[in-house]
């Protein structure tokens, strides 16, 4: 009987802790998921600075932002118990064919791993769409205005 007390607390305290570290993937996951949306309005300013530009080397690396946007948004993984809580962000295009529920096989200390990476890439893209806009924005400026 004692043996039977001693697991059923050990799982409970092992429930505990993983509850713990799902919420902190969770609040990593929700900054995750605000940053691409950044990412996603910088690309759009970026695109609408374009228009009326043919600088093919500029128009290339809005290209490649938006395809390494693409790919981030296609690498997003639910936290469990949190599935689809949170509809009205960008980041979560439900009308796809296919599911960002974590695998069964993750533990929460690898979901936890996924979403600190999956943030740390959103931080790297919104890096680059900031240099991208400054660079677009400067080239955009006339050097005699400045001066005044």
């Amino acid at each position: 009987m004692k043996r039977l007390i001693f697991l059923f607390v050990l799982s409970a305290c092992a429930s505990s802790q993983n509850e713990k570290l799902n919420e902190q993937s969770f609040e990593i996951h929700e900054a995750a998921i605000k940053e691409g949306k950044s990412v996603n309005e910088k690309i759009d300013q970026i695109a609408t600075e374009l228009e009326s530009r043919a600088d093919s080397a500029l128009l290339d690396s809005l290209a490649a932002l938006q395809q390494a946007h693409e790919e981030w948004k296609s690498s997003i993984l639910e936290v469990p118990g949190f599935e689809h809580d949170h509809h009205d962000h960008e980041g979560h295009d439900h009308d796809h064919d296919h599911d960002h529920s974590p695998s069964p096989d993750l533990t929460p200390e690898m979901v936890l791993e996924i979403q600190t990476e999956l943030k740390s890439n959103a931080e790297k893209l919104s890096s680059r769409a900031d240099k991208l806009l400054e660079m677009i924005l400067s080239e955009g400026t006339d050097p005699a205005e400045s001066d005044t």
